[in-house]
């Protein structure tokens, strides 16, 4: 990885990726950044609600949240809990959802690249990374 760790996590570059192959020192480097890392792991995850699920436990949304699209876009938008100078999301192991439920997977994939936007308009950096994600580009560090 070249540059340094605020510099790849400038919120010009807030959006959804495919990681890369080192994203274990991609994590280091953003804890180091000042951004909040949510891991979601996504193994188990063959529909819509295991979907909505697994991000609410992963992203630690309020026992309130409501397993539908809605509120996950609402959720995204919402981190005022934890303070931190930007947000980063590994969703594990996706190729099962995606091969399962892929119209699911596709709208989850346009929130994240809304939340995005939301967060980039606002100069925060919100990047959310997708293993196995082929249509994906691959976020360069």
């Amino acid at each position: 990885m070249t540059g340094t760790a605020q510099s790849w996590f400038d919120a010009a570059r807030s959006g959804v990726y495919r990681p890369p192959l080192a994203a274990d020192s991609l994590r280091a480097a953003a804890l180091r950044a000042g951004l909040a890392y949510f891991s979601v792991d996504l193994e188990q995850v063959g529909d819509k609600a295991g979907f909505l699920g697994a991000c609410a436990a992963g992203l630690r949304f309020p026992p309130s949240f409501g397993l539908n699209w809605d509120a996950f876009a609402d959720s995204l938008q919402d981190f005022s809990g934890r303070t931190a100078k930007g947000y980063l999301i590994h969703l594990r192991h996706a190729s099962g959802f995606a091969n399962a439920a892929p119209r699911d997977y596709a709208t989850a994939i346009e929130i994240l690249r809304e939340a995005a936007a939301f967060w980039k308009q606002r100069g925060t950096a919100f990047i959310t990374l997708v293993e196995d994600a082929a249509d994906l580009p691959v976020f360069a560090a």
